[in-house]
């Protein structure tokens, strides 16, 4: 009888939920449809729109506290498909949660929420169909606003090749062409980047990136407009070329600052909505140039992004994230020597002693030198980050003391050992390749 009972309204909820679409094609409706047929909390959380929720009966003022904490421990999942997840949060309150899937990978979730008390075996089944459906009907609605979106942006192409390789006659013209107002007041702000899609560890040699990259492409162009930044973007082979500009009124720095973050939480985004798909083993590697006032400066902005990119790809600090040119300190000015002998030589001036110990077998002693300057000359504190005893510390020093000499911390002999530290980041495979022939 029960069951019977849960199939008419299952009907009930998919006609219902149908006439509500063709009034309003938005997922808040269906949230609305899904609270409307039971008698708890209904959320949806997602990367690409703004989460909501909408509470129980007698439970007001708690969608903001629950959305936070289903949210915190949704990152923490392991990918379950399609399959939905149930989740018990540190107030008690059990959500069941329904992957919302769009280009082959997880954007979004639809679910109920209530007391573990509330929510019975008899439900179970229910509302698991129950959210299926609505899930099934959000894919339905994000893949076609993912796909309106890209067909607008499609004559775009031209536009961005032309200013990011610098061919900008007129920069009014092509502020309109963009569709980009005139300000009266206030003004745009513009940021070039580049995102390389590494798919190197893909095993089979007939696979096409094509169409997943097409995917990436189609999500990020949403995800930097769902956090406010209009966008231009350009895709070629693994490479996504981009020109992100926000419209600013207030001083220029603290909106930068507030546009970095964006931009971190973009790419953060983009790398955890891959999550359906592990066996591809894609990293993503973003780097951006410096935030520009005039568009004709973009094409600079974009150069900055390519050294970022590559820069911290050398360093292999991270592999998968964000860079941003401005962060580079002094590995901008090493990048942009073009001689990479000329840096070699620099290198083995000044560290070559310490490389020709650590080849021959001896201690690493380059990086005990870095952690040691880096540190002021603190003993304990280097000691305490390279995790050694201090005795052990007191070895390497007196190791660098003789094949350095005794003046290698003099100011201008520390300065040159410092950065021949941080341009042999940049040329290490160079150098080891070298030594290998």
């Amino acid at each position: 009888m029960e069951i019977t009972h849960n199939l008419g309204k299952l009907a009930d909820f998919s006609h219902r939920l149908q006439q509500a679409i063709i009034k309003k094609a938005e997922v808040h409706t269906i949230v609305e449809c899904l609270k409307s047929f039971t008698s708890y909390t209904s959320l949806y959380l997602s990367i690409t729109e703004a989460s909501l929720c909408i509470p129980a009966e007698g439970e007001p003022g708690a969608g903001e506290e629950l959305l936070r904490e289903a949210e915190a421990l949704v990152d923490r999942q392991p990918p379950t498909g399609r399959k939905p997840t149930r989740l018990t949060l540190p107030s008690g309150t059990v959500v069941v949660l329904q992957p919302v899937l769009g280009l082959g990978h997880v954007l979004s979730y639809i679910g109920l929420a209530a007391q573990a008390s509330a929510m019975t075996e008899e439900d179970s089944l229910y509302i698991d169909l129950l959210l299926d459906y609505a899930g099934r009907t959000a894919e339905q609605l994000l893949l076609r606003k993912l796909v309106l979106d890209d067909r607008m942006s499609e004559g775009h192409a031209t536009l961005v090749h032309g200013i990011l390789f610098g061919d900008i006659p007129h920069e009014d013209q092509m502020l309109a062409q963009i569709g980009l107002p005139s300000l009266s007041t206030g003004h745009y702000l513009f940021v070039s980047g580049t995102v390389i899609l590494d798919r190197s560890g893909q095993r089979e040699e007939s696979f096409s990136a094509k169409g997943p990259n097409q995917d990436i492409l189609m999500l990020l162009r949403s995800l930097l407009s769902t956090h406010g930044i209009y966008n231009l973007l350009l895709l070629h082979n693994n490479v996504i070329h981009l020109l992100c500009i926000r419209e600013t009124f207030g001083n220029r720095q603290a909106q930068w600052e507030k546009v970095k973050q964006s931009l971190r939480k973009v790419t953060e985004l983009l790398m955890k909505s891959s999550r359906l798909r592990p066996e591809e083993s894609l990293r993503i590697h973003a780097g951006f140039g410096h935030v520009k006032s005039s568009l004709r400066e973009a094409a600079q902005s974009y150069r900055e992004a390519l050294d970022a990119v590559a820069i911290t790809r050398m360093l292999e600090e991270k592999p998968s994230g964000s860079a941003f040119y401005e962060d580079m300190g002094i590995y901008q000015m090493l990048k942009s020597i073009g001689d990479t002998d000329q840096l070699i030589r620099f290198v083995q001036n000044h560290l070559g002693p310490l490389l020709a110990y650590e080849q021959s077998g001896g201690l690493a002693l380059v990086h005990t030198l870095d952690h040691y300057l880096s540190c002021m000359g603190s003993k304990q504190e280097t000691a305490e980050r390279l995790f050694i005893h201090r005795q052990t510390l007191y070895h390497r020093l007196d190791k660098l003391d003789e094949l350095l000499g005794p003046d290698y911390l003099r100011p201008e002999r520390r300065l040159c050992l410092e950065i021949a530290i941080r341009a042999y980041d940049l040329v290490k495979d160079e150098m080891k390749a070298e030594r290998a022939i």
